[in-house]
């Protein structure tokens, strides 16, 4: 036995023994983790969902109260940030354009009793968004009860750690 360990001591297999031991786990793990990959983006992806859907809460916040310079704070200040609307002419690039866009709909609105977004889908992909839901909207016109349903799909991207629209379009259900 004594010879055993001598030769072990002198060859250096005790060392190698380790080595191998050592080689041997990490290629296991390293089997585990390709079969089984961990994906950590679930979680930051479920983060930034609920803070997409407070946004749009605040939208609906500020869009109830007609708050035009709120609105136009949920959009990027970029030159070439647009939002759509169901007309044929509506169409607003920059945040100027959208200001306007929003003051012009508040004025031939009378007061708007409720607006709730229904979330349909929501794709993220690292610092940019998409998102399509269904918009309801109730308000008086003239005293009569409007209500109008829509829908809302829309780019988002993420600056400075806070969610900003790049691209919105609205549009109507037919009457």
């Amino acid at each position: 036995m004594r010879d055993l360990i001598a030769a072990e001591k002198f060859y250096g297999y005790s060392k190698n023994r380790k080595a191998g031991l050592f080689i041997v786990i990490f290629m296991v793990v390293a089997g585990l983790l390709t079969a089984f990959p961990v994906n950590l983006s679930h979680l930051r992806d479920t983060k930034s969902k609920t803070e997409i859907q407070a946004m749009l809460s605040r939208f609906d916040e500020l869009y109830r109260g007609k708050d035009v310079s709120g609105l136009t704070a949920l959009y990027a200040d970029a030159p070439d940030v647009i939002a759509i609307g169901a007309g044929n002419s509506e169409q607003y690039i920059g945040p100027e354009a959208i200001e306007a866009a929003y003051k012009k709909e508040f004025s031939e609105l009378g007061e708007i009793k409720s607006v709730l977004h229904k979330t349909l889908s929501v794709t993220i992909s690292r610092e940019t968004a998409s998102l399509a839901a269904v918009r309801y909207i109730t308000a008086l016109s003239k005293d009569e009860v409007i209500h109008r349903t829509g829908r809302l799909t829309a780019v988002l991207k993420k600056v400075h750690g806070k969610w900003f629209f790049i691209q919105t379009h609205f549009s109507l259900q037919p009457e």
